[in-house]
């Protein structure tokens, strides 16, 4: 399951750009990447497009232009922090605009925030399967039959092959290993001899494989929510979903007998969500105000964004149940299409089309279709609440064209101290993936221990996550070792 568009407080916050008339051109020092014009493009940003080959193995070959943006340093610059939010498919455009005013005041004193849409995504000659995304989430991603089954993978199948038909052989250059090609050019255009970065989610993998390929290039590296690259495809989609089922167990048991939460069934709380959910998967749930009816995949897919910020976010999940128990599906359809982009008029933006793009083409290979169901009875039998909606957000995969192609192992053992962040009860990033990633890096990478049962660490209420993280990026002085910070 994807990162939803940089959920840190539920809600993404998607800014569209503010087009000048007549823009004040200021050109970025360049170091073998390219120059980049910036512009004014509203709120105190600039913008610019870096032109990259499209194949980079045919260097002059068709390129394509990556969309940029960039907060100016307000005092005595270092250089560029580089962040991504993760993904994959989320705008790195979007999220600096979003981001930006909550970031310490000394990051923005003293970098450039700059964020790029990876190629595929946002502004980048994203990928737009030009499919009708009301009918693929009209299907029902957790099928109880045969019948139901075969229903999914017709649809699903339609869905990649109108990703083939939209994009062609533009699908065979969107994995990470060119995304990291690519920020290694944007590094270079913005003028810095070393990368600054801070990667969120997703974005730990493009951090990880820039260090295995560049290690002498790196200044800082975040990595936050970290995913394991080692692991099978079945490893990784069964530990996330064991650990969104237990968020959800958690939410259950906080819930009842609780008067905070407005689900509170006297006790019977986890009886009455079961028997909400077998409602909704028989009949829909309605949303007043019109005929838009949510299938059992939009209403898990609303549940699952909460489910993202952790205990944050148990009492707007149990009004969202509420409301839900009583023919009401308002608040669930705000936030699935949060997660979706789906906009008022019901059309939806490119982030499922991106996600598949980019996860499928990168692998690791999920097999055959009988492989995927079998994934799927164990995710049924290991996350019963949840674990078949969250593997089957990959069935894509099991049809799509471009042939998988893992990179070789992710380790940077000369590379300079690199920070990974691993929250304990992440839903979705599993803490054990943190642990594992700073093995597989080497050398002096380190850990930090972050608090709480929500997707990510850093700005996340931590003082002590936040503290250790901007005086490692300001000074590049990294914990000797785990930090392991307390609870709130």
């Amino acid at each position: 399951m994807p990162s939803p568009p940089f959920r840190r407080s539920g809600a993404a916050v998607l800014v569209a750009l503010v087009a000048l008339v007549a823009p004040v051109v200021v050109v970025a020092p360049a170091s073998g990447g390219g120059r980049l014009a910036w512009t004014p493009c509203g709120g105190g940003f600039e913008c610019a497009t870096l032109p990259v080959p499209r194949d980079h193995e045919v260097a002059d070959g068709p390129r394509l232009d990556l969309a940029l943006i960039r907060a100016p340093a307000r005092g005595d610059r270092i250089g560029s922090l580089v962040v991504n939010p993760g993904g994959p498919g989320a705008s790195a455009v979007d999220f600096v605009r979003a981001v930006t005013a909550a970031l310490p005041g000394s990051l923005r004193d003293r970098f450039d925030v700059v964020g790029f849409d990876a190629r595929g995504t946002g502004r980048s000659a994203p990928v737009d399967c030009r499919h009708d995304m009301a009918r693929y989430y009209a299907l029902d991603a957790t099928p109880d039959d045969a019948a139901e089954r075969e229903i999914l993978v017709a649809g699903t199948r339609e869905l990649v092959a109108a990703c083939v038909s939209a994009n062609g052989d533009a699908l065979d250059h969107v994995g990470t290993d060119d995304t990291v090609r690519d920020l290694d050019r944007v590094r270079a255009a913005l003028g810095d001899e070393r990368l600054t970065y801070l990667g969120f989610s997703y974005g730990t993998v493009i951090g990880a494989r820039y260090a295995t390929a560049h290690p002498d290039r790196i200044r800082a590296l975040v990595l936050d929510g970290a995913v394991d690259p080692s692991l099978s495809a079945r490893a990784q989609q069964l530990q996330q979903a064991v650990a969104f089922e237990r968020v959800l167990d958690r939410f259950l048991a906080w819930c009842a007998g609780n008067v905070d939460c407005a689900f509170d069934r006297a006790g019977g709380t986890a009886a009455a969500f079961d028997r909400l959910r077998a409602r909704v998967d028989a009949d829909g749930l309605p949303v007043p105000g019109g005929r838009r009816r949510l299938s059992p995949t939009e209403v898990d897919l609303g549940i699952a964004t909460v489910l993202y910020e952790g205990t944050a976010g148990f009492p707007r999940l149990g009004e969202a149940l509420a409301a839900a128990d009583r023919d009401d599906g308002g608040p669930l359809a705000r936030l699935s299409d949060v997660y979706t982009q789906r906009s008022p008029g019901g059309g939806y933006g490119t982030i499922q089309e991106a996600f598949l793009a980019i996860s499928c083409a990168d692998g690791p290979a999920i097999g055959s279709l009988a492989d995927h169901l079998a994934l799927e009875e164990a995710a049924r039998a290991q996350a019963p609440r949840v674990g078949v909606a969250v593997v089957n957000n990959s069935l894509p995969c099991v049809f799509w064209p471009v042939a998988e192609d893992p990179p070789a192992p992710v380790t940077a053992p000369d590379a300079p101290p690199i920070v990974v962040v691993g929250t304990r009860g992440d839903p979705a990033t599993p803490f054990a993936w943190a642990e594992a990633l700073v093995a597989r890096l080497g050398g002096d990478a380190v850990l930090v221990s972050a608090p709480g049962s929500q997707h990510t660490g850093f700005l996340q209420g931590s003082r002590c996550v936040d503290d250790t993280v901007v005086r490692y990026l300001l000074t590049r002085r990294a914990p000797a070792a785990t930090r392991v910070c307390p609870r709130r």
